[in-house]
């Protein structure tokens, strides 16, 4: 399984490299100055359809000692993404989650993606740069049945809470950063996205929402 942290530098946010555009195209049609990533045959994600279904429902789950607090912030970015028009939600703090949240109508456990979010209260490891770890993420892939693209097969993160104590900010930034991996977009150019190393934005610009609906698949608006 891959891995990367985000890590705190100041008020900003430094991205690993595993994320950061390479010799593969990683450019995303139609969203200039955004990129998806690949898994560990160095190929991209599959643009339209990173999980090999395009608009792949995906509900996040919690670890039930989650801080009140924390699951508070998270939820709001998740409101926010889903009435932009992309198909994710979180589940309760008592590992519910209500079909109705999510599209199409009748949705199953079998027929989501369930990604794990973590929080440890341990001391985050350090960078190579002495900074520490604000939140990890590790997901595989497989190649896509044509051979061009990788699919992603699991994702998860873990979040450090004594990395994110600095004020909601941070926890607001690491949800969104997550919401935009999981869709299968990694990092921008732009100043004005939220996602892009070192900005201090607070909220999805209409930049990434365009991004996050064109990898994934979603049209939708709810």
């Amino acid at each position: 399984m891959f891995g990367l942290w985000l890590v705190v530098i100041g008020a900003g946010i430094w991205l690993g490299v595993a994320f950061r555009p390479t010799s593969v195209n990683l450019a995303i049609p139609g969203a200039n100055g955004y990129y998806t990533y690949t898994g560990p045959r160095g190929l991209p994600l599959a643009v339209g359809a990173p999980w090999g279904t395009s608009c792949k429902p995906i509900v996040f789950t919690v670890e039930r000692n989650i801080p009140a607090a924390i699951y508070q912030q998270m939820h709001g970015v998740v409101l926010d993404a889903r009435a932009a028009g992309v198909d994710v939600t979180l589940e309760n703090i008592n590992g519910q989650w209500y079909p109705e949240s999510l599209y199409p109508p009748g949705l199953v456990n079998a027929k989501v993606e369930f990604i794990p979010i973590y929080v440890s209260s341990s001391k985050p490891p350090t960078s190579s740069g002495g900074y520490p770890g604000r939140i990890y993420f590790g997901w595989d892939t497989k190649v896509s049945p044509n051979g061009t693209h990788e699919v992603l097969t699991d994702l998860q993160a873990t979040l450090y809470l004594k990395s994110v104590s600095g004020g909601p900010y941070l926890i607001r930034k690491s949800m969104r950063q997550l919401i935009a991996i999981s869709l299968g977009v990694s990092t921008s150019t732009l100043r004005s996205s939220v996602i892009t190393d070192g900005s201090n934005v607070d909220s999805f610009s209409s930049g990434d929402m365009t991004a996050m609906r064109l990898m994934s698949g979603c049209s939708r608006v709810s």
